[in-house]
């Protein structure tokens, strides 16, 4: 124990610095409409349209803004590499934040006596796109007019890229089935939709055997422009080499042991 020190008094209270005081917060609402007239015009994303209709807005403390209204399209749309006539076209916002509208959407075009063309419904981050014609057409054919400006059974071994990758785009659920169907027109053996567990690196994936020993197949990206060509080539009953072209290069040598 120390001695000769000085204790402070029971009575005596020790202040530190001051603390600055906090700085009020205004509490505030938003609630906003816009009102768009004849004059609004919008380019971009495939799209050249004029755009009316009526959108609220509104956000509180803390919270994300949302909308609610609807907005009306009338122009045209490029899908596929053509340009279709937005028949309908609706932007619906009930109470969403503005990322997450809802689709009513058909553009068509016309070839002579035959009109084909998209309907996008849904919501914007999962949209439902399908492929009409009027008259009716089996899927494929019409997504042949629509892509390529032709029936299918004109179509060349060339154009299966393109009709392909736009069937893939379709959804990769019925876009595979549809992409058999017209690899198959088309003299593709096999057309399958790969894909390593993330949708944004799927392929389009199509081959056939150039020999009974030698098999060739060629992947194009869903979403991207990275393309693979792969060979299997099977050398006797058990040694098997295959290569891969792409992005990454690989030749493997495969022996199989059988049990």
């Amino acid at each position: 124990e120390l001695e000769g020190t000085v204790r402070p008094s029971s009575d005596e209270i020790i202040v530190g610095a001051a603390a600055e005081p906090e700085p009020e917060t205004l509490a505030w609402n938003l609630d906003l409409r816009l009102i768009l007239g004849d004059r609004v015009r919008f380019e971009g994303f495939g799209l050249k349209t004029d755009i009316t209709g009526q959108l609220g807005l509104r956000e509180g403390p803390g919270t994300l803004p949302v909308a609610s209204g609807e907005l009306v399209l009338d122009g045209r749309y490029r899908a596929y590499g053509q340009d279709l006539t937005i028949e309908r076209g609706r932007i619906l916002y009930t109470g969403v934040p503005l990322d997450s509208p809802g689709l009513d959407l058909r553009a068509s075009r016309e070839f002579q006596e035959q009109t084909v063309g998209v309907e996008v419904r849904g919501l914007l981050q999962q949209p439902d796109v399908k492929v009409f014609s009027a008259p009716l057409l089996p899927q494929s054919d019409a997504l042949a007019y629509l892509v390529l400006g032709r029936p299918l059974n004109q179509a060349s071994s060339d154009d299966s890229a393109a009709m392909n990758r736009a069937a893939a785009a379709l959804g990769l659920a019925g876009g595979e089935l549809l992409a058999q169907r017209i690899g198959g027109r088309l003299g593709v053996q096999d057309v399958e939709i790969r894909n390593s567990g993330d949708v944004a690196t799927s392929e389009l994936s199509f081959g056939r055997y150039l020999t009974p020993r030698l098999y060739i197949s060629y992947g194009v990206g869903v979403f991207n422009a990275v393309s693979t060509l792969r060979t299997r080539y099977e050398l006797s009953r058990r040694w098997t080499l295959r290569t891969e072209s792409g992005v990454q290069s690989s030749i493997d040598a495969i022996y199989t042991l059988e049990r």
